[in-house]
């Protein structure tokens, strides 16, 4: 399989944090999303936990032309979370990938019937609130809707395992675990 490779000038400039991060988060974070893309030949996604569109640059990287959803709450946070970088990626996402039909919107998704009935997503990206209750929630919210779910930061925070390995037991799915930069939980739903 190809080797993909988040370039740099991607970063906004003013995001300090991941440019701090830049080797470890091109080599061995977002090469996970491309990667996935063709793995599951993924047409549609939906994605909680946008921030800077990074992980969408790399899974529209692998399909230039897919069908986007993507939500951010765009408030700062603890985990590190700084104003104004989704506005960053609604503004870039669309410059590289002029095919892609992308909706980003401002959204918490613990307020919202997010998709309604009939909408369905080849792959959905966890990636939001990463408290234990908001990861289960939108893991939940997600299931019904897509094929795949792929959580992030399984290694790096507790209380996203946590919510990862409850969501399994519940549901008696099973996971296949991606080791990654932050680790990677992939649920085939169907």
């Amino acid at each position: 399989m190809e080797k993909f490779v988040i370039p740099r000038e991607v970063f906004a400039p003013d995001d300090a944090g991941c440019l701090a991060m830049y080797e470890d988060l091109s080599q061995r974070e977002y090469p996970v999303y491309y990667d996935l893309v063709k793995r599951f030949d993924v047409k549609s996604v939906v994605e909680i936990g946008v921030r800077s569109g990074y992980s969408l640059y790399a899974m529209l990287s692998a399909n230039p032309t897919m069908s986007v959803l993507g939500f951010d709450i765009d408030v700062p946070n603890q985990y590190g979370y700084q104003a104004g970088m989704f506005d960053y990626a609604k503004e870039m996402l669309p410059k590289w990938f002029p095919e892609a039909k992308i909706t980003l919107r401002t959204a918490d998704t613990w307020k919202m019937n997010m998709f309604g009935r009939k909408r369905q997503f080849d792959l959905a990206h966890i990636d939001g609130d990463h408290s234990a209750g908001g990861v289960h929630h939108d893991l939940v919210l997600c299931a019904g809707h897509a094929k795949v779910l792929v959580a992030d930061d399984y290694d790096f925070l507790p209380t996203v395992r946590e919510a990862v390995d409850q969501f399994l037991q519940e549901t008696g799915l099973k996971g296949e675990y991606i080791s990654s930069f932050r680790g990677h939980m992939v649920i085939q739903v169907r």
